[in-house]
């Protein structure tokens, strides 16, 4: 919608990718998904599955060799069944971080129930202890909205160069406007991706290339 053509620009493969791919990667996930929400969490904590699929079909074209799960939960599944989904070699090392060891045992859970590996299952201050890993993509989806302003600065650090941040709840006009104000502070640009992300509860991620 608003970003379109500048993203059409950055990314030109993206729509074209994005419209030929999104139907049967969600048939695909869409019994886990089903799964996740009913028996772990709910549609309203979950990441969307808009956003799910976006994040798949990113991976699928820029082909992250590490990737920072910002939130523990279907995300954290979703990126480790992507070499299944895909059906490429392509398999990337994905770190699943949470604040809450709660819920970074209910993902584990989880995955071990769905036969995926649960490595890399850590809490922030973990992350923050090995402050030397930089990672080629990351989802920003953390915690609640306080926690998610207070270390914001701090997760923009462990991108790669060239890597990409994808941050959820645009929606809330608080965390939109500190996140917006912090890139445009650091000099970095970023584009709306309402047309590909907004779910039914008008929540929408952005993409931060680095």
């Amino acid at each position: 919608m608003i970003d379109r053509k500048r993203i059409q620009k950055k990314y030109p493969d993206l729509q074209k990718t994005y419209e030929e791919k999104k139907n049967d990667y969600k048939h695909q996930i869409l019994p886990f998904y089903e799964r996740y929400v009913n028996e772990i969490s709910n549609e309203i904590m979950a990441a969307s599955l808009e956003l799910i699929i976006f994040c798949i079909v990113m991976c699928d074209m820029i082909k992250p060799k590490k990737i920072l799960d910002l939130g523990s939960g279907f995300s954290s599944f979703a990126f480790r069944f992507m070499p299944s989904l895909l059906k490429q070699e392509f398999r990337p090392e994905v770190w699943s971080v949470d604040d809450s060891q709660e819920w970074l045992n209910k993902t584990k859970r989880f995955l071990t129930f769905n036969g995926i590996d649960g490595n890399h299952l850590i809490t922030w201050k973990e992350l923050t202890e090995e402050d030397s890993h930089l990672f080629d993509f990351v989802l920003y989806d953390i915690g609640g909205f306080p926690f998610r302003i207070g270390v914001f600065e701090q997760a923009i650090k462990f991108v790669n160069e060239n890597g990409i941040m994808i941050i959820d709840d645009m929606h809330s006009a608080e965390f939109g406007l500190f996140v917006q104000k912090v890139l445009k502070n650091n000099g970095v640009s970023f584009f709306d991706l309402s047309d590909y992300t907004k779910d039914k509860l008008n929540r929408y991620s952005l993409l931060v290339p680095f």
